[in-house]
């Protein structure tokens, strides 16, 4: 049977700088430029002269992260493509977080709930998908115009497996608690609209 696609959260990428190296924001190519897999670029003035050009040193997510997969095949391309050499990598976004806030030059990519808990350390860059500069945001994540690193994110049941009342009952369960959850995942919740699109398609069943 086909599967029901239920939407129970949104997710986002923030782009971010250190307070001391000021950018509002890049287009997809810029940071491509600096994240690609032949990027070695050492300064932003690198991919835009009118950037400054102080040197920069990259943080990013280790290739374990749903966060790198997404990012390197929307920035980069290629799922899993990124340069190697000038990066710091974690698994711990916590400690992106450290070092690009502890960082002159810092810049790096992350979950957006680590930025929106740190934005007294941080600065986000606006990204320029083709249609202008968008800061990331709840509103912008959860409506799809921060282009291209925020995406729904679904679950997909079967049909069939919606009729056993455990499953249907865990599903409900998933989307009238999507703000705890999304909360404790650290990633963006439904808006109350999105909550009830998907409770009255677990109803229908449409």
């Amino acid at each position: 049977m086909k599967p029901k696609q239920v939407h129970v959260a949104n997710d986002g990428i923030a782009v971010v700088t250190s307070r001391q190296l000021q950018v509002d924001c890049m287009t997809t190519d810029q940071l491509k430029g600096l994240f690609g897999p032949d990027a070695d670029a050492k300064t932003l003035k690198y991919v835009d002269p009118n950037f400054p050009d102080t040197p920069v040193t990259l943080f990013a997510p280790g290739e374990e992260s749903g966060t790198f997969d997404l990012f390197t095949e929307e920035i980069n391309g290629e799922e899993g493509a990124q340069r190697t050499e000038g990066v710091q990598t974690s698994a711990d976004d916590n400690q992106l977080v450290t070092g690009v806030s502890g960082s002159p030059g810092g810049m790096g990519y992350f979950g957006f709930s680590f930025f929106d808990q740190n934005q007294d350390k941080l600065n986000a860059v606006a990204v320029d998908g083709g249609d202008g500069c968008v800061k990331p945001s709840l509103e912008t994540i959860q409506n799809e115009t921060y282009k291209p690193l925020s995406r729904p994110i679904f679950m997909y049941p079967s049909e069939k497996a919606l009729q056993r009342p455990e499953v249907k009952e865990f599903m409900t369960f998933t989307v009238d608690n999507a703000a705890r959850i999304a909360e404790a995942s650290k990633i963006v919740p439904l808006t109350p609209e999105q909550v009830s699109e998907s409770q009255s398609s677990l109803r229908s069943g449409s």
